[in-house]
C-alpha cells in the first residue's frame, strides 16, 4: 500500500509488537521509498515528504524472526504483497469506469433513464450509479 510520511521508512523492514495480540508481531516491509517535494497551493511554499510502499504481516513471535526476514527478505516481500490487491490495476480500472460512465451519460439522458429504469437494457448497478450522478 502506498504511504506518505514525514520520515523515510526505518529500513527494508520493521518488527513491532501487536498490543492486542500477545505473542504476535507485526512485520512491516518497505520498498520504493522516495523523497517528494511539492508546493503548497496557498502560499506556494515547498514541502517535502516521503512516499513508499508498505506491506504488513502479522506472525507469531519467535526468537529467530528477525534473522528469518533478513535472510529471506524477497520471499517475505512476495508473501506480504500477495495479501494486498493490485492497487495500480484497481486505479486503472477506476479510471476506465469513470470514462465509460461519461460515455453512458452522453447516451442516456434523464428522460431516457426514466423510461429505461426497470428494463433489462440497463443493469441495476449502472442505473443506480447514473441516477446518483444526475
Amino acid at each position: 500500500m502506498r504511504v506518505r510520511a514525514d520520515q523515510p521508512p526505518p529500513g527494508a523492514y520493521n518488527i513491532e509488537q501487536q498490543p492486542d495480540m500477545p505473542g504476535y508481531m507485526c512485520v512491516r516491509l518497505y520498498e520504493n521509498a522516495a523523497e517528494v517535494t511539492r508546493f503548497d497551493e496557498g502560499d506556494r511554499q515547498p514541502f517535502t515528504f516521503w512516499e513508499y510502499d508498505e506491506y504488513q504481516l502479522v506472525v507469531p513471535d519467535r526468537p529467530t524472526l528477525a534473522a528469518e526476514i533478513k535472510e529471506n527478505l524477497d520471499e517475505w516481500m512476495l508473501t506480504a504483497k500477495s495479501f494486498y490487491p493490485l492497487e495500480s490495476e484497481n486505479a486503472e480500472l477506476r479510471q476506465e469506469n469513470e470514462a465509460l460512465m461519461g460515455v453512458v451519460k452522453q447516451f442516456v439522458t434523464s428522460a431516457e433513464l426514466g423510461s429505461a429504469v426497470g428494463s433489462e437494457l440497463i443493469p441495476l448497478a449502472l442505473r443506480n450509479k447514473i441516477e446518483a450522478t444526475n
